[in-house]
């Protein structure tokens, strides 16, 4: 099936037309179709349909009008949808007409410029971050019985936090879970999962939750736990296990991490399990797709660090960027958004 079927290929292929005749079938079936004049070439009319590579010459200069193709027609599906083309991806709808900017499909939309393809893995113009396949859509997930709802655009770290009835949800289920022993704090620019401890406890495991992080990224110092020392008053002990935080200043988020996390949930490790679903809910605070900046971040900190994160250049996660900077004993991070 051609561009404007088979009808419109047999109708403008190589026929005499006189003027008012093609001027007539262009202001009926050919615009239908989404032909347009775009410009006007020594005394042509030059057509084009809104699909690159389509061009329809028109010499007006001749008593008779000899419709040609400067380009052949690009062939589509016997059914309307998707076409693979030489610039990418393009929909096409029920009337045969192209789509241009935003378009759904299954529940899931995507962006077709209008001189190119659709798009893929990259932020639109309009601020979107659309994935690997092309798609946008709005992520949900419970976390710790509470639904959190990752931000629709990417995030300006001058904004206020994304769901803070979430993060109160999660606040409430931290502390019913540990009893004090955790608190869950939300300020204006910091969210932090607090360990707190009496003297006893501080001197037995502590080390083991601190500086995790691959010789791929760079050894860190071991006095990180110089924040948990023992006091002999006997005054309990705060540690900030995991430590978000906005620097509007600089145009980026910042994590730190002193605890152990795990990502695969085992029931013999549920403090660090926990401590892993806090890491998550702080990823949607910050990106707009926070199951890559996750799974990023937590494989650098378990040492596999697949995505190749490092000190001096900046890695591309998404819809952020981000570099490592050792902390004094502990694992931080730095991200800023794309564009």
């Amino acid at each position: 099936m051609d561009l404007f079927g088979k009808k419109h290929a047999e109708n403008l292929r190589g026929k005499t037309w006189k003027p008012e005749e093609f001027q007539e079938y262009f202001r009926g079936e050919g615009e239908k179709s989404g032909m347009r004049v775009v410009q006007r070439q020594a005394g042509r009319k030059i057509l084009r349909a809104a699909v690159p590579g389509l061009a329809v010459a028109a010499a007006l200069a001749v008593p008779g009008l000899v419709v040609a193709l400067a380009a052949p027609f690009p062939a589509l599906g016997a059914e309307p949808g998707w076409s693979k083309q030489e610039d990418g991806w393009h929909y096409y709808f029920e009337d045969g007409s192209p789509a241009t900017g935003w378009v759904e499909v299954e529940g899931k939309s995507y962006y077709i410029p209008a001189n190119g393809g659709m798009l893929k893995d990259t932020v639109t113009p309009d601020g979107y971050y659309v994935d690997r396949d092309g798609a946008w859509y709005e992520r949900t997930e419970m976390i710790l019985e509470t639904e959190f709802r990752a931000p629709r655009q990417v995030r300006n770290p001058s904004s206020e936090w994304s769901g803070k009835e979430a993060l109160n949800g999660m606040k409430s289920k931290l502390s019913q879970r540990f009893s004090g022993n955790r608190s869950f704090r939300v300020g204006d620019n910091a969210i932090e999962f607090v360990k707190i401890e009496t003297t006893e406890g501080i001197a037995e495991g502590i080390s083991s939750a601190y500086g995790k992080i691959t010789s791929t990224l760079g050894s860190t110092s071991s006095s990180g736990s110089q924040s948990a020392a023992s006091d002999k008053t006997g005054t309990p002990k705060e540690t900030v296990l995991l430590g978000l935080y906005r620097e509007p200043g600089q145009g980026r988020y910042r994590i730190d991490i002193r605890a152990a996390l795990d990502g695969e949930r085992a029931e013999s490790s549920a403090a660090a399990s926990c401590n892993y679903e806090v890491f998550r809910a702080m990823a949607y605070q910050v990106s707009s797709v926070p199951e890559l900046l996750t799974n990023a971040l937590y494989s650098a900190w378990e040492e596999e660090n697949l995505w190749r994160i490092g000190r001096e250049q900046w890695t591309r996660i998404g819809d952020c960027e981000v570099k490592y900077g050792s902390g004094d004993g502990y694992g931080r991070f730095y991200i800023r958004p794309v564009g």
